[in-house]
């Protein structure tokens, strides 16, 4: 059976329905698939990025040398060699 689409947007168009959509809300808000809102993890991502460079620029650029004085490193060895006969006979 053919249908004719004026006839059934006329009749439609004289009905109405009532419907609280505060209850059809609470009936399909559990199925619903709502999303969190996780705009705190890109700032917690920039944090550590963060704290990861300056960790990494303080470690490079502000530590200091294990011997300040360039003439000590002399001692160390003369100590070194004058402990081992073999490695005094080498140098």
């Amino acid at each position: 059976m053919p249908y004719n689409e004026n006839e059934i947007k006329a009749q439609l168009s004289s009905l109405s329905a009532e419907v609280d959509t505060d209850q059809l809300w609470n009936d399909i808000r559990h199925h619903a698939p709502i999303r969190k809102n996780r705009k705190w993890l890109p700032l917690c991502f920039m944090f550590a990025l963060g704290g990861i460079l300056s960790a990494a620029t303080l470690h490079f650029f502000f530590q200091h040398p294990c011997v300040p004085n360039e003439d000590k490193w002399m001692v160390v060895i003369d100590s070194l060699t004058s402990q081992n006969k073999h490695l005094e006979e080498k140098l």
